[in-house]
């Protein structure tokens, strides 16, 4: 298989972005907490980043389609290194403008996703996606292991006094190192118009895509960011009751999964992603049924999940990616079609935050209700999955126009 340095700058440059925001984003939901004391706010200025990010997201969809890539690339970075180099100094007026900083914050994100998935998308191909998704997967859970490392460590020496601060300076950094490694030029490419109405009908139609697209969106509510990133580690911080405990517990389910993403990148073959979707989504509704009755034992169902997440979201992605090769003339729409999977995965997660919305405490009566309709969906989920065929691309007897 012939290799592209460019994939691998635009995974590492991810993986730094990503970490960094995963890290810091999972403090500022601690740090609004603790300052407010009010898991409302909280949850409803995590609604309005997702709201905000979407529209973006997909009105940018048509900026980026044919020019603007590694302008739009390089601006959300540096927005990103803005706002945390404000949320360093400026914390009080942070707290004071909560909403206005979460829609900024959004902003930047929706730019930065919208070039990141255009970008991967022309960059991979149907036959590699399953290796740089494994790569992609494996960096990205080394450099979780790193980033709560590097802030544990900031905190505990708390520098003239501003532990948070510098733990957000750092991250600004990190943002602009990001934006430097992805400083690669991507082809030129004919003007063609951006379509989404047409293009949403046409993709749609085909059945298989459609309730792909369905059970991803599902995955979003019932599995990753709302359930790993937000619920979860909130749970833990209760249970710990201190930051620096927190992140070295994920540092140490973090290290576990590389561990895990390393043998199973190695180890197990493309043609056994079916089974291995299988297998952890089994393993995840025992988990869940598990923390239901035992929530005491949250930090160790949250390392098991942890896991999970990495056996499950690789072979998931590349099925998204992959599937949409049976539209004829696929590579025409590619930014409409990354809207329309923006569309569907970010109006079940908003849905997943307004659930939480109404969560007033955290016993395990309050959760198993939300645990139990997210054990339904992601079973559901990994039996249509585990039936989606992707082992041989589709071929095209003409191509559109």
């Amino acid at each position: 298989m012939k290799k592209n340095i460019n994939i691998y700058r635009l995974i590492i440059s991810n993986v730094l972005k990503k970490s960094w925001t995963a890290a810091i984003f999972m403090f500022f939901n601690i740090f609004i907490w603790k300052e407010l004391g009010d898991f409302q706010t909280l949850i409803m200025f995590n609604i309005v980043y997702m709201v905000v990010h979407t529209i973006f997201f997909v009105w940018l969809s048509g900026v980026i389609k044919n020019w603007l890539r590694r302008e739009l690339l390089f601006s959300s970075l540096f927005m990103f290194a803005l706002m945390f180099w404000l949320l360093a100094f400026f914390n009080n007026y942070v707290l004071e403008n909560l909403y206005i900083v979460g829609s900024l914050l959004w902003l930047a994100n929706g730019m930065y996703w919208v070039t990141f998935n255009n970008n991967y998308f022309d960059l991979t191909a149907y036959n590699n996606r399953w290796y740089y998704s494994w790569i992609r997967g494996s960096l990205n859970t080394i450099w979780k292991i790193i980033t709560p490392a590097i802030i544990w460590v900031v905190i505990s020496w708390n520098y003239q006094w501003l532990w948070y601060e510098w733990a957000f300076m750092i991250g600004a950094i990190m943002f602009i190192v990001s934006a430097f490694v992805w400083n690669v030029k991507i082809p030129e490419r004919k003007h063609r118009k951006y379509k989404f109405f047409s293009s949403s009908k046409k993709i749609l139609w085909n059945r298989k895509i459609l309730f792909t697209y369905i059970f991803y969106a599902i995955i979003g509510f019932a599995f990753s960011n709302i359930l790993l990133d937000t619920l979860l580690p909130f749970l833990m911080y209760i249970q710990v009751e201190e930051e620096y405990k927190l992140w070295f517990l994920v540092g140490i389910f973090s290290f576990l999964s590389v561990i895990v993403s390393y043998l199973v990148g190695k180890y197990i073959s493309y043609n056994y992603y079916r089974h291995l979707i299988l297998f952890t989504g089994i393993s995840y509704a025992i988990t869940m049924w598990a923390m239901i009755y035992f929530p005491e034992y949250v930090i160790a169902f949250t390392a098991i999940l942890t896991f999970l997440f990495v056996l499950y979201s690789v072979p998931v992605r590349v099925i998204i990616q992959n599937v949409f090769h049976e539209v004829k003339g696929y590579e025409k729409i590619v930014s409409e079609n990354t809207a329309i999977q923006e569309l569907y995965v970010m109006t079940w997660r908003i849905g997943a935050l307004f659930a939480l919305y109404f969560i007033w405490n955290f016993d395990a009566t309050s959760l198993q209700y939300i645990f139990v309709i997210m054990i339904i969906l992601i079973l559901s989920a990994s039996l249509y999955f585990s039936s989606v065929d992707i082992s041989i691309e589709p071929k095209h007897k003409k191509k559109a126009n």
